[in-house]
């Protein structure tokens, strides 16, 4: 009996420590703060099976820098949540109602500048998003978490990237992109977020062209281009290569496969080019570069 009050306790101390207090009853903190580890969850385990978050959740950069603080309620994002850049300073600070972004979110730049304020109801608004140097990034209309409506998004020297619109969150009609110095590169016919989709460099040289549906994820045969004009290529399902794809990396050739949800891509010496995580191959999660000397590169749009 003594060293289950014991674990007991230590739990609710490490919650105390890295949460700002212990989780709610029914919930246990999971994970460690640096430089143990880079989360710290209240997680409430249900009756059956699995387990849903409860409670506080809080995750750090790498560099030991706090990166989110929220708190879930039975599973959903419920109350007020705050986020930072890797440098310390406030990116973000809003609320969630039932899973739904509500009420006043602010945003702010990595050098603190303030950006500007959101306003949203149950998951819907009008809402603008800003590069860190303070030009819009994108303004869109949202409809209770979906985007719907018309989207524009600009590029940061304040040019017009692209404009079209989506419908219950699938991009839907026309979609139109420009380059960085206004040139129009060309269009899109998007339905029901499907559609034989091209998109291209700045250059207006064709960058990969395929058929998507559910707004991102490639399926079928999908040709590659480098920003000179090599030529790549490879088939998907669900947003994944079937079997090795051949992407470039700048003019680069480099071969991709998958590894359930990890996308791995090397160089023709065998290196790591990159590695990007994807869940149900939509949703891009986590994503690395390396140069062909394996030293850690920003990743290519």
């Amino acid at each position: 009996m003594r060293f289950v009050v014991v674990f007991v306790m230590s739990g609710l101390l490490l919650g105390a420590k890295g949460q700002k207090g212990a989780c709610p009853e029914g919930s246990r903190a999971v994970g460690d703060p640096p430089p143990k580890g880079y989360k710290l969850i209240c997680w409430e385990d249900l009756t059956h099976q699995g387990r849903w978050k409860h409670g506080m959740a809080t995750y750090w950069h790498k560099n030991g820098q706090k990166k989110e603080e929220g708190t879930y309620k039975h599973g959903k994002r419920h109350g007020k949540i705050t986020r930072w850049h890797d440098n310390g300073q406030k990116k973000l600070e809003g609320e969630y109602k039932d899973d739904k972004r509500h009420g006043k979110w602010t945003y702010w730049s990595q050098a603190g500048k303030h950006l500007g304020t959101n306003q949203w109801a149950n998951g819907s608004g009008a809402i603008t998003f800003w590069h860190d140097n303070g030009q819009k990034e994108s303004q869109s209309e949202y409809k209770d978490g979906k985007l719907h409506g018309k989207i524009t998004r600009w590029h940061d020297n304040g040019q017009k990237k692209s404009e079209g619109e989506c419908k219950d969150g699938q991009k839907h009609g026309k979609r139109t992109h420009w380059s960085q110095a206004g040139k129009r590169l060309g269009t899109n016919q998007w339905t029901n977020g499907s559609g034989s989709i091209t998109f291209w460099y700045d250059n207006g040289q064709k960058k990969e062209q395929g058929k998507v549906r559910k707004n991102i994820k490639r399926r079928g045969k999908w040709t590659f281009w480098s920003p000179k004009g090599q030529i790549g290529g490879g088939r998907f399902r669900d947003g994944m290569p079937v079997g090795v794809a051949t992407m470039f990396m700048g003019e680069t050739p480099i071969t991709c496969e998958r590894k359930r949800s990890l996308r791995t891509c090397l160089y023709a010496n065998g290196k790591r080019a990159s590695e990007s995580t994807w869940v149900h191959g939509a949703q891009l999660i986590g994503r690395k570069c390396w140069d062909e000397a394996g030293k850690a590169i920003p990743c290519p749009d």
